[in-house]
């Protein structure tokens, strides 16, 4: 999904919540757009090049299947909404998180037609921990 769609789902949220929170509805674009930056740091992590525009170039030519992006998790989102029950903070960056998740997820399956991240920490170690020892012929 484009930067600038989160970006301005962002803007339209902190705009309707200006009213009730101030200027901290602006903590909405961390959970809104900011969290992108685990695209980054996995194209970091695969190729060994830091470098913003390439791994910007890599991602948008949607070449990538079954990558593990950190904030991109439920698990992240189901942590984030128990501290949110604590923390006006935390749950103005959830609300921007869980809007983020929904534009991801319907363009995953609307223009992508299927899903292209792993959603989930938990089924990404699973799937790789059952190709680990899973994968090959059986032994005799």
């Amino acid at each position: 999904m484009s930067i600038l769609i989160h970006l301005i789902a962002s803007i339209i949220l902190a705009l309707l919540l200006f009213a009730y929170f101030g200027w901290y509805s602006m903590l909405v674009f961390v959970g809104g757009v900011l969290i992108d930056v685990d695209h980054y740091l996995s194209y970091v992590i695969k190729f060994k090049i830091a470098n913003i525009f390439k791994s910007y170039f890599y991602f948008r030519k949607r070449e990538f299947f079954g990558i593990f992006c950190v904030f991109h998790s439920l698990e992240l989102l189901f942590v984030l909404v128990i501290i949110s029950l604590f923390s006006k903070i935390v749950w103005l960056i959830t609300i921007g998180l869980f809007v983020h998740y929904i534009l991801d997820f319907i363009y995953e399956l609307n223009l992508a037609g299927r899903l292209i991240k792993n959603w989930s920490l938990v089924l990404w170690v699973g799937k790789k921990l059952s190709k680990l020892f899973f994968s090959g012929k059986p032994k005799q």
